[in-house]
């Protein structure tokens, strides 16, 4: 663990996709062992700001309870993953095609948020959403096409360091729909409330950057799956 902090820490002085030191199980461990380790951090820190101003409900309580086991186990387990690990973090080995199909899906989250629809849930705004998206992803590939492809990626590779941390800001911020805020201080500590998904993402990036997108998606997977667990225990 202590080598693979070290490494973690040498990456974030300046991200760059590079080969890693680790096998791929104690990639994933100490990972996943990471994660937790902040949630419970997290977790006590909560709980003393808690004791002094009621923090800001979470709005995943509902969704666990307004849907079945099956719902549960598919969209935590490989819907979630596998859209979020492609919309925030395929872009981060450069191509036009993983741009495009990153913005694309980045255009899905923002047009939820506009509808304040559900992300993954075929409401009546799931096909108007989905008909943008694919209009944005086409709009973005052949705007990417007017550019020289060595010259874009000349610029992406030197830019790698923002774009990467870039990433980060833009996964732990779309947690923040999670939360229903109700005064100003629950909005001014929103930045320690979502210290876990910083850290997930900071951790699910570097996964993406040492190993790939298959091993980002299945470290997200896997830390999903305990709270599935519970919540589909919870439903028995």
């Amino acid at each position: 663990m202590k080598l693979y902090l070290k490494e973690l820490l040498l990456f974030l002085s300046a991200p760059r996709i590079r080969p890693t030191i680790f096998g791929s199980a104690k990639l994933i461990g100490c990972s996943i062992l990471l994660y937790y380790l902040i949630m419970l951090l997290s977790a006590l820190i909560f709980k003393l700001i808690d004791s002094a101003i009621a923090l800001p409900p979470h709005k995943s309580n509902q969704v666990l309870n307004n849907y079945s086991i099956t719902y549960l186990l598919i969209i935590g387990l490989s819907v979630v993953p596998i859209i979020e690990e492609t919309a925030f973090r395929l872009y981060l080995v450069y191509s036009r095609i993983n741009l495009t199909i990153s913005c694309s899906l980045l255009f899905y989250f923002l047009f939820t948020a506009i509808s304040k629809s559900k992300l993954y849930h075929c409401d009546t705004f799931f096909f108007q959403k989905l008909i943008l998206t694919s209009a944005a992803g086409i709009l973005i590939y052949f705007l990417l096409k007017q550019f020289n492809d060595q010259k874009l990626k000349n610029k992406f590779n030197h830019n790698f360091s923002y774009l990467f941390y870039i990433s980060v800001l833009l996964f732990s911020t779309v947690h923040l729909k999670n939360l229903s805020f109700e005064n100003l201080f629950q909005i001014s500590i929103a930045p320690i409330l979502i210290l876990p998904q910083i850290v997930l993402a900071i951790v699910l990036g570097y996964a993406r950057c040492v190993k790939g997108l298959q091993y980002s998606v299945l470290i997200h997977a896997l830390i999903n799956l305990p709270i599935v667990l519970v919540a589909v225990a919870s439903k028995m």
